[in-house]
């Protein structure tokens, strides 16, 4: 089997399948080949963090059906398992924002004097300043780089704020506030913000399909019940799904 190189342009739907691809073949060479090029990739574009949890999510999922259909993958998916901890950087300290509920912005740390809107605070601390504001804008280097950051930030951001026992309440607010930030509304960016939504959850471990409406949608806008999301990643405790010890 082709040996696994990740580059920039990745999706979660991409490490599924790579994955499922050598616990089926029981490629034991392929499941630490694949673990160590996560990992160096990871070290050399840290922006890239979400994809550690997401695949520590998929291999979840596959052990699941391991379990349920006696496939006996529990030596492959102990290969596969990668951890933050292992990386040479804290993408945890890099990448986290505090969401300050009172005034329904970002900040940096809970002490910073000023807040912003979620993408404002991102293109400003994260991003190249070349780097044009409008993803329609962007090269194809430049958009899925500007993905993968937006994702990594939105992950540690969640896993940070349900360790600061935000409430079901503000958690909806801060998820809410990204899907309608002014980025958003401004470059009719929608679609790109749902993305990273939906990376960043999938890497938390959320199934969206439970938690999609029938019937009305949720405040009239969404197709997914956002209560139930943050009742799950607080009871689920989150930030515990990668722990990397500060």
């Amino acid at each position: 089997m082709e040996l696994f190189s990740p580059t920039n342009e990745l999706y979660s739907d991409d490490i599924h399948e790579r994955i499922r691809e050598l616990l089926e073949a029981g490629d034991e060479a392929g499941c630490l080949n694949f673990k160590k090029s996560v990992l160096d990739f990871v070290n050399a574009n840290p922006s890239a963090y979400w994809v550690i949890p997401d695949v520590k999510h998929h291999l979840n999922v596959f052990q699941g059906i391991s379990d349920d259909e006696e496939k006996d993958w529990d030596a492959h998916i102990n290969r596969l398992l990668t951890h933050g901890r292992e990386l040479n950087h804290n993408p945890k300290k890099l990448f986290s924002l505090f969401y300050d509920s009172f005034g329904e912005c970002f900040k940096l740390d809970e002490d910073a004097d000023e807040g912003s809107a979620f993408f404002e605070l991102l293109f400003n601390q994260f991003v190249d300043s070349a780097t044009p504001k409008d993803p329609s804008a962007l090269s194809d280097e430049e958009f899925i780089i500007l993905y993968n950051t937006c994702v990594t930030v939105f992950y540690c951001t969640i896993c940070k704020m349900c360790e600061e026992d935000l409430s079901q309440s503000e958690l909806v607010d801060l998820m809410v506030s990204v899907l309608e930030d002014s980025f958003v509304l401004e470059h009719a960016a929608g679609d790109f913000a749902w993305s990273i939504f939906e990376g960043a959850l999938t890497a938390l471990g959320v199934d969206l399909a439970i938690y999609e409406v029938d019937g009305d949608l949720w405040r009239g806008a969404y197709q997914y019940n956002f209560d139930g999301i943050a009742e799950y990643l607080i009871d689920n405790e989150v930030f515990d799904n990668d722990y990397i010890r500060n």
